[in-house]
């Protein structure tokens, strides 16, 4: 025999693999099931992120229609406020909010879109009612809220229009929470 050839146990019709041979092959074997191990783990883990993100999204989306439904049953009220608008005792014309008096739900919001055509901001501040919007030049949509009954009165805390600041109906009016 030359010592090429590979001897065979006695009642086999092939060669018994080299030692060589055997290593290389189970290292191959370990290798493809490392790889199907990673990848059996790798899709685990896609599976439970997958989980994970249906069910944040389900309840952000419950959440959300349960907030957009908060503000959907809230009321709204729209008014504006512009400079030199509303005629005063003497005919002469001055700052004044559309609207001034509020009636509001104790705990409920109202949604108040104002159209500020001033330059400068106002505001409708009740410190009594824990009321403090300020309303930016523009049209914007704020939320009044009131906490707690009674009638409240409101100012627009920021210098204006004297005349205006200091009458009812102008930069100044009630919140009324029942």
């Amino acid at each position: 025999m030359s010592a090429g050839e590979a001897t065979h146990p006695p009642g086999t019709g092939s060669p018994s693999p080299s030692p060589e041979r055997l290593a290389s092959e189970q290292a191959e074997r370990r290798v493809t099931l490392a790889l199907f191990s990673a990848i059996f783990v790798l899709a685990a883990i896609g599976v439970t992120i997958s989980v994970i993100a249906n069910s944040v999204m389900h309840h952000h989306r419950a959440g959300m229609m349960g907030a957009s439904r908060a503000v959907a049953s809230a009321e709204r009220v729209s008014l504006y406020l512009a400079p030199s608008s509303k005629p005063g005792p003497g005919g002469e014309r001055y700052d004044a909010f559309s609207k001034t008096n509020f009636t509001v739900k104790v705990g409920q919001p109202v949604q108040m879109t104002i159209d500020n055509r001033d330059d400068v901001v106002h505001s409708i501040t009740s410190t009594a009612a824990g009321v403090s919007i300020v309303v930016m030049p523009g049209t914007h949509t704020y939320t009044l809220l009131v906490r707690k009954a009674g009638r409240f009165k409101w100012v627009c805390a920021y210098p204006c229009d004297p005349f205006s600041m200091g009458h009812l109906g102008y930069m100044q009016g009630y919140i009324t929470a029942t």
